[in-house]
């Protein structure tokens, strides 16, 4: 792995199979895995229960923090979530541009076209997802491999690489 490089999706896989090898040369791979999966579970059970719209919030909020200081979004994340109605995705998925408009017009607001815009996208696809999994929390519970959720999660709007990570 060169030290030089940006962390890749490859480059992740090869450092935890590493340390999964290591766990089983130490004969607590099966317990540590089993602690593991539990973890997790439990995690995203508690926060699928806050439901899709924390789920998008949350999300959004990865977006928005990209590029910027955790600081700088946190201060404006009370109006941020006053303009996006809390983040209620049947509301979002219906703004028009005559409402995205008036979003970049709001003061204090990250006045960011692209990331308001792909806030608006972002409704619309998880309105979609809704309708096939019946939640957004089913959609993400349904991949059974990290890396899988990962890629299909870049095909949202202005999720990147890392903006993926930082939301999982």
């Amino acid at each position: 792995m060169n030290s030089g490089s940006p962390m890749r999706e490859d480059n992740l896989k090869e450092i935890f199979d590493l340390m999964l090898k290591k766990l089983k040369e130490l004969e607590i791979e099966n317990k540590f895995s089993q602690w593991i999966d539990d973890r997790r579970n439990k995690n995203f059970e508690m926060t699928k229960l806050k439901g899709d719209n924390f789920l998008f919030e949350v999300l959004c909020k990865s977006m928005f923090v990209s590029g910027f200081r955790s600081k700088v979004v946190g201060e404006k994340w009370p109006i941020i979530r006053r303009v996006f109605d809390n983040f209620d995705i049947s509301k979002v998925s219906k703004y028009d541009e005559n409402r995205i408009n008036e979003i970049l017009a709001t003061p204090n607001i990250i006045r960011h076209s692209l990331k308001i815009k792909g806030v608006v996208e972002n409704a619309k696809k998880i309105t979609k997802i809704q309708k096939e999994y019946g939640s957004f929390g089913n959609y993400i519970e349904s991949f059974k491999d990290t890396l899988l959720l990962a890629k299909a999660l870049r095909e949202f709007s202005y999720l990147g690489r890392e903006t993926v990570w930082d939301y999982l």
